[in-house]
């Protein structure tokens, strides 16, 4: 009997020239015995790794895991996103489970009348790793990771070194129309280089390459950002925001608002020492608790979960159906001779394990 399930896999847009989380995710998860296919029909399950992803043809017909990532809340203010989101909450609560990154998120999606189940992501340090170089020289600069988006705050890392003397150039590392920051910075005499194409090594030199990251973001779904930059031993500045604090712990120099960004800044750069211990610390805090390897493997329970609560709820809805029977009876089937796959999490192992043969008897 086959010991692999097959999963539907879509990736949304890379916001630059390099590997995008889905990408990593469907590559850690291929290594815990799935298979990935772009064909509905032979899927055993539909995984659509942002709500943006959504496809209304797959939901109900195979078990369907969405990952929602969450929503500003100033975004319902925009013309047209109310209708969007109410249509985009409408097909999730259709699929089979919803999975949100953080508490902070659960706590939004309830909101939003949205049942959820937390599963928190993790660094891709293999990504990371491979284009990390020995020895790279710390650069009196600043380094700011994102699109170039209001939300993301750059405006208040551009004013804030307008506030410092001398002047500490900015490296923007990310997708999006140049033209309001750099007016921004050419009227408060900030000089700043942007990046809007980097590719992941470029990415990877530049966070080596900068004296802090400075993560100005006003909302987080998730805020993987910091945690790369932890990862590389870079320092990090960060928003005071419930989720970038429940997310850094200590591990980070906080702020909140621009004149408390550039002391923040000026403390970052005048103790080089304690601010080296502390990252170190918070180095070794992700690769504790945030790593791909054990966002996969809280995946897999997700996926395994799914396909059972799928499946019985269709027996329950046509209890009298046979072909509904016969069809979630294979199903668990494959489940769980694919629960017995040797590449499944070390945890899922042992004499407890379900033997779906007849040698159980």
């Amino acid at each position: 009997m086959e010991q692999t399930l097959r999963l539907y896999w879509t990736h949304p847009a890379v916001q630059w020239h390099g590997r995008g989380i889905s990408e990593s995710i469907a590559d850690a998860i291929k290594l815990l015995g799935f298979e990935l296919t772009d064909k509905i029909q032979e899927a055993d399950l539909a995984f659509f790794s942002s709500d943006s992803q959504l496809d209304a043809r797959c939901i109900g017909k195979v078990p369907t895991l969405c990952m929602f990532w969450g929503w500003m809340e100033e975004r319902f203010f925009e013309p047209g996103f109310h209708s969007l989101a109410e249509a985009k909450i409408t097909l999730m609560n259709e699929c089979t489970r919803i999975l949100v990154p953080s508490m902070i998120t659960y706590y939004e999606a309830c909101h939003m009348g949205l049942k959820t189940h937390v599963c928190v992501p993790g660094v891709d340090s293999d990504l990371l790793n491979r284009y990390s170089k020995p020895n790279v020289s710390r650069k009196k600069q600043l380094i700011v990771l994102g699109r170039l988006e209001g939300y993301k705050g750059l405006q208040d890392v551009i004013r804030a070194v307008a506030g410092i003397e001398p002047r500490i150039p900015i490296v923007a590392v990310g997708s999006g129309d140049t033209t309001r920051w750099r007016e921004l910075a050419s009227e408060l005499k900030v000089p700043i280089e942007f990046y809007t194409a980097a590719d992941d090594e470029t990415k990877v030199l530049l966070l080596q390459e900068s004296t802090a990251l400075v993560h100005a973001s006003h909302y987080e779904g998730f805020g993987l950002v910091p945690l790369e930059a932890l990862h590389q031993g870079t320092p990090i500045i960060v928003n005071d925001i419930p989720q970038l604090r429940h997310l850094c712990k200590d591990f980070a120099y906080y702020y909140d608002g621009v004149d408390n960004l550039i002391d923040a800044i000026q403390w970052v750069f005048a103790n080089p020492k304690e601010v080296a211990l502390v990252t170190a610390a918070g180095k070794r805090y992700v690769d504790q608790f945030y790593t791909l390897a054990q966002f996969s493997e809280r995946l897999w329970a997700h996926i395994h979960q799914t396909i059972k609560e799928f499946w019985g709820a269709k027996v329950k809805a046509n209890p009298q159906d046979q072909e509904t029977v016969r069809r979630a009876y294979e199903a668990e089937h494959r489940r769980n001779w694919a629960y017995g796959n040797p590449s499944a999490p070390q945890w899922a192992s042992g004499p407890a394990r379900f033997d779906p043969t007849w040698s159980r008897h």
